[in-house]
């Protein structure tokens, strides 16, 4: 499996994290101009603010004592699917 695609931080990014597959987070409220967050921009000021807000939304969280920042940390982040399959094949290829 290249990687797994998913809308829940609790479910899909975390569960691909504990396989250790590639995590591809579709998050439409995505913050700034970009559609697809990745690398450094994952760890900076604007994604954490966005991310820490929904970290607080996912409701299994509380479910889910293993779930630390780095295994809810996406592989990449995307506004759509159509993003999240041009970021796989755009970096596995």
């Amino acid at each position: 499996m290249l990687a797994h695609v998913g809308d829940t931080l609790e479910h899909d990014v975390l569960g691909s994290n504990l396989a250790e597959v590639r995590a591809v987070w579709v998050v439409p409220e995505l913050p700034g101009p970009d559609p697809v967050v990745e690398g450094a921009a994952l760890s900076g000021p604007d994604f954490n603010a966005f991310f820490g807000e929904m970290q607080g939304r996912a409701t299994y969280l509380r479910h889910h004592p293993v779930a630390t920042t780095a295994l809810l940390t996406p592989w990449v982040a995307v506004r759509n699917v159509l993003n999240g399959a041009r970021a796989i094949v755009g970096r596995l290829t």
